[in-house]
This record gives C-alpha cells, structure tokens and sequence, in this order.
C-alpha cells in the first residue's frame, strides 16, 4: 500500500537538520553500522559533499519533513570494485512497516539501472548473452520477486568492458 503524500528526492545538504533529528530515533540507530551522537554540522558536510565520492542520497518525504533516506554507494575510483554497489536504507522510527523503506528500494533499483545504462548497455547485453546468460536489469528481477538475484543483477548490469 503506498503511502500517501510520500516523495522521494535527492537528498540535500538542507536535509542535515531532519536527519539529524530522525538518527535519534532508538529503533533506527540500533539497526545500523554508524557511530552514535553525530553532529548537526556533520550531518551537513556528509550531505554536502557526498555525490563527489560516489554515493547518492535519496530521501523520503512527507509533508516537507524527511522521514527516509537511502544511500547508494558506488565505487567510481577503485577498477576492481566499479561493477560493485552498496545500498543502505533508514526509515524514521514512527514511519517504519509503513512501506516507506519499499518504495526507498525500488528508488534505489532505479538509481542503480539509470547509472549502470548510462554506458553501451548493448554491448553489454551483447557480451553478456553470448556467455550464456539473459540480460535483464535490476529491476526486472525484483519485479519478479526475486530478491535473493537482484545483486547479481546489478553487478551484471554494470559489467565494464
């Protein structure tokens, strides 16, 4: 069910201040891998300056107020890891089993096919087929229900040759 009035934008790095306030939350930061007690100014600069090393924030928003983000870390820099991603999702305590964490994800499936097609996804495909294999994104897996082969999925979408 999806819930009404959610948007999901890029995050900002005026986002900072509702962030900062959601990483409070005891059922959220218990659940991820983040040093506790942040600071508002650094909640700042991670926004800020964040896409230049290869991740990208998204955020769910509800009546102005972010309740959601979800990071997608790529690996632009290091050639053995480039065809690898990481996604990493948080939802507000008081929003979460809400399906705000679902559509997060199927943002980040997005994110991910937009940035893996933006080279010759032909001879992607082209390449990828004569091994054996079928083309399909990201997307088409997990629209299929099969979670489990989603990363392999992007990891394929996003062979370099």
């Amino acid at each position: 069910m999806p819930v009404e009035g959610l948007k999901i934008r890029r995050a900002e790095p005026d986002d900072y201040l509702d962030l900062y306030e959601m990483f409070h939350g005891p059922k959220l930061y218990t659940g991820t891998m983040q040093l506790p007690y942040p600071s508002r100014e650094q909640w700042r600069k991670r926004l800020a300056s964040e896409e230049a090393s290869g991740y990208y924030n998204l955020v769910a928003v509800v009546e102005d107020r972010v309740i959601g983000m979800v990071t997608v870390e790529t690996f632009p820099n290091k050639p053995r890891r480039r065809h690898v991603g990481r996604i990493g999702i948080s939802v507000d305590d008081d929003w979460q089993g809400k399906g705000v964490g679902t559509a997060m994800m199927a943002a980040a499936i997005d994110l991910a096919d937009n940035c893996s097609t933006s080279h010759d996804s032909s001879l992607k495909c082209t390449w990828i087929t004569k091994r054996g294999f079928i083309c399909m994104s990201a997307s088409d897996l997990s629209s299929k229900g099969r979670c489990d082969s989603t990363r392999s999925a992007m990891e394929f979408t996003s062979i370099q040759i």
